[in-house]
């Protein structure tokens, strides 16, 4: 019993060491770098689910999907264009980790942070690969419980959000500490709609890779 309790000891001790000693991620894009610093602290579930997707080499060479300027930047969804011009999500072949997302940890949607996407599984909502940087304050993306009619700010306007009314969010897993001026620069890139995404660079934006520092 006392052995087994030590294994589990370690195991908790290592897998909470390799995330805590990976404090910063530095996104490499063909635009330039951003340096995020990573909070473990109150995101921990979301940052090892990053940690993991940047460990296997899924973010590498996949594109900047989503540029709006004034509001954010979109990527790690979209491997680059293959030789006919297509691009392949990079979920396919990939498990996504499934819980619930870490919404309520204290960290809202300002700018210069991160926050990961989330998608619907069944019932069950999961953390895919897709992340996006802040570029101002989005309130809208945080999550929240109005406990009376409120009008509330949305990407097409204001709108009435009835008592009761619960916004789910985005969960926010860290910070830009440098780069902030690239992820402005890639928002004032030129923009069109292809297959189902809007606001797509019409020239890649390539994140080359991520990867993890502990300085």
């Amino acid at each position: 019993m006392i052995k087994k309790f030590l294994c589990l000891t370690f195991f908790l001790f290592t897998a909470t060491s390799a995330v805590a000693q990976s404090r910063y991620a530095i996104i490499e894009t063909s635009e330039g770098n951003i340096k995020i610093e990573l909070n473990a602290r109150q995101s921990p579930k979301t940052v090892a689910a990053f940690i993991k997707y940047v460990k296997a080499g899924v973010y590498k060479n996949s594109i900047i999907h989503r540029a709006v300027k004034d509001f954010l930047i979109q990527g790690g969804e979209l491997a680059k264009a293959t030789e006919s011009g297509g691009n392949i999500s990079l979920r396919a072949d990939f498990a996504l980790p499934i819980f619930a997302p870490e919404v309520k940890n204290g960290l809202k949607n300002q700018r210069g942070t991160i926050a990961m996407s989330t998608t619907k599984v069944g019932n069950r909502v999961s953390v895919p690969t897709g992340f996006f940087i802040n570029l101002k304050d989005n309130q809208f993306l945080d999550y929240y419980l109005y406990e009376k009619e409120t009008m509330v700010p949305t990407l097409a306007g204001p709108q009435l959000a009835p008592a009761g009314t619960e916004i789910s969010g985005y969960a926010v897993f860290g910070r830009v500490v440098e780069g902030m001026a690239v992820a402005d620069q890639i928002a004032q890139t030129a923009v069109e709609v292809r297959n189902s995404y809007e606001h797509m660079p019409v020239q890649e934006i390539v994140i080359k890779q991520i990867r993890l520092s502990d300085k």
